[in-house]
């Protein structure tokens, strides 16, 4: 049956006056469906792209590190072992807040699709005794306003919540109207308490989300200043390999042809 034909067999049933008569109950999402976890396809380049400057870092230090002739032509310009270190340990920090980002972001995933079933639950829920709602109190203005039956569903969290917390909040003064619909105090409790799971849920999404953000910004600074050590690094390797570009090579850095 269309919208505009259930319309009119409502009207006709419950010979409700247009002022009182509600929208078809709408399918709708809120807007915090929107998952802004990052997902495995659309992180990959950018987790690829991290992951090869790690390991092209690693191939350079494990070359001055071990290369005897490289060793000894760098320790001349102040890059013995011990400055070389530096550069391993700085590259050991990035690595260590690179997989610590990742776990903090898989937590984010885990905790925005933990809220997303939670909020698909209780807006099932509450569609449904919604509807039930607006059949069985066909000519009450009051409680419609009360409960919220008039208009379109806010499709925002802060609008969804609202809505959802006064049509359960005022629900009980219905229920002579609404038992014989089968909404009773027991699936009204048990709707309200989807509810809080909903909100349970959002705070712990929101905790992971502030985590994987503070996370992110530790293996950023660890990535500067390694990435500063690096510059200084090649500049030096550069200058003394200037006339031995195949050595420069064997450090992994690029030559220009």
């Amino acid at each position: 049956m269309s919208g505009e034909v259930e319309n009119q067999w409502l009207k006709q049933v419950y010979h409700i006056a247009p002022a009182y008569f509600p929208f078809i109950i709408q399918t709708f999402r809120p807007s915090i469906f929107q998952n802004t976890c990052f997902t495995k396809k659309s992180n990959e380049p950018m987790r690829r792209g991290i992951s090869d400057f790690i390991e092209g870092w690693r191939l350079t230090l494990d070359a001055a590190r071990t290369n005897t002739d490289i060793t000894k032509d760098l320790a001349k310009q102040g890059y013995n072992g011990e400055r070389i270190d530096e550069g391993i340990a700085l590259l050991t920090t990035v690595k260590a807040g690179q997989q610590e980002y990742q776990n903090a972001i898989g937590d984010q995933c885990n905790a925005t699709d933990a809220l997303q079933k939670a909020l698909e639950a209780a807006n099932s829920t509450y569609m449904y005794q919604l509807k039930l709602a607006r059949l069985a109190i066909p000519q009450d203005r009051d409680l419609w306003r009360t409960l919220k039956l008039n208009g379109r569903r806010e499709k925002s969290f802060s609008g969804w919540l609202e809505q959802t917390e006064a049509f359960y909040a005022n629900a009980p003064q219905a229920l002579p109207l609404l038992k014989p619909h089968g909404i009773t105090v027991a699936s009204l409790e048990q709707a309200k308490a989807q509810i809080q799971a909903v909100m349970d849920a959002r705070v712990k999404q929101t905790h992971s989300k502030g985590t994987a953000q503070v996370s992110k910004q530790q293996r950023d600074e660890s990535i500067a200043d390694l990435r500063a050590w690096m510059q200084d690094f090649i500049r030096t390797a550069k200058f003394v390999y200037a006339k031995n570009p195949q050595q420069l090579e064997s450090l992994g850095i690029v030559v220009a042809s």
